[in-house]
C-alpha cells in the first residue's frame, strides 16, 4: 500500500523520497486503518449484525472526518 502512494507521488513530480518517509507513511496508514476498522466494528456490533456493509464503512470514515 505504501509503495502505491509513493508511486503516486512520482507521477506528480516528486523525484526523491527519504528513507524515513516510508516508515512514517506506513505508521500513519496503519494508525488510520486501525481507527477506521475499530469504528466499523463498533457500528456493526451496534446494529447487531455479523456482516460489515458499505454504509458501515462510509459512516466510520465520516466519523473520522474523511
Amino acid at each position: 500500500m505504501v509503495q502505491h502512494v509513493v508511486n503516486s507521488l512520482c507521477h506528480v513530480g516528486v523525484k526523491r523520497i527519504g528513507l524515513d518517509t516510508y516508515a512514517e507513511a506506513r505508521t500513519a496508514l496503519t494508525s488510520f486503518l486501525r481507527t477506521v476498522l475499530k469504528d466499523v466494528g463498533v457500528i456493526t456490533e451496534g446494529a447487531r449484525r455479523m456482516t460489515v456493509t458499505v454504509p458501515d464503512v462510509l459512516l466510520a470514515l465520516k466519523r473520522n472526518g474523511r
